[in-house]
């Protein structure tokens, strides 16, 4: 477990700390630089290796490589020092890699943040402790997860890489397998033809997986009818939440909903 002086947490805008540059200081990392970048901007340069910058852009710099960037960026960032178990899988981190999907990026900013004001203040007390480690333990499951999706051979295909960026998207919405077929410029027999032997499922069985997670967090904040829990999250009414949420949890909606809010 790591204590308070090992890890520093912050958010980097060049537009205010780098104002009129075009480069960042070229610089050797002291310590490990995990960063995920907020926008569209720049290229961060690792080991005279490239990155171009997208939003989801998630970096591990490893203590001795040299870095600088080109601006503007913005990112938040966590130093970690420390020659505890966490560093081997710090090490064991590619340098950068890319999430795709706007609601890991979401609950990325998130972690970092919580992380960033949990380490902020006094000293930590047991509970700050473990609930800052909790926090950077979800940021590195994450990153791992990323890097065993980036090693899918299918994600090579552009094109199934563009029907998941779609379903990604639209989920909430009508999403039909035509319409993902019209994103990528397929066919819908095609497009569910090559996807399925890619991937395993067919577009409408993720698409709806997603759904079913949406209609999960939904519930789980307890401010929607499950009607409400059905047309927000891309189902057409609450039967057929009902029906898919069944097949997929092995019980309804409302017996979800009932096992989280029973009484202790």
């Amino acid at each position: 477990m790591l204590n308070q002086e090992e890890i520093h947490c912050g958010v980097y805008d060049s537009l205010i700390s780098q104002k009129g540059k075009k480069f960042s200081p070229m610089r050797r990392a002291a310590r490990y630089e995990l960063e995920l970048y907020h926008t569209d901007s720049g290229i961060s340069y690792i080991d005279g290796k490239a990155f171009p910058v997208r939003r989801g852009m998630l970096v591990c710099a490893k203590p001795g490589q040299q870095r600088y960037s080109r601006l503007p960026i913005r990112s938040s960032f966590i130093w970690i020092t420390t020659d505890s178990d966490v560093a081997w899988i710090l090490d064991s981190l590619p340098v950068c890699s890319y999430v795709e999907d706007e609601e890991t990026v979401e609950e990325l900013l998130q972690l970092f943040a919580r992380l960033h004001s949990g380490t902020a203040g006094p000293t930590w007390s047991a509970q700050q402790a473990v609930e800052c480690n909790r926090r950077l333990l979800g940021i590195l499951q994450i990153y791992l997860r990323q890097c065993r999706e980036d090693e899918k051979p299918h994600l090579a295909s552009q094109t199934i890489r563009e029907a998941y960026r779609y379903m990604d998207k639209h989920y909430c919405e009508s999403c039909t397998l035509s319409e993902i077929a019209q994103a990528v410029h397929l066919s819908a027999n095609h497009l569910h033809k090559i996807f399925a032997e890619s991937e395993g499922c067919t577009p409408y069985e993720y698409v709806t997986e997603k759904r079913i997670k949406k209609a999960e967090t939904l519930i789980l904040m307890g401010e929607h009818s499950l009607a409400q829990v059905a047309l927000e999250s891309g189902f057409c009414s609450q039967s057929h939440l009902t029906a898919a949420f069944k097949k997929s949890k092995g019980q309804t909606p409302a017996q979800y909903r009932k096992q989280l809010f029973r009484p202790t």
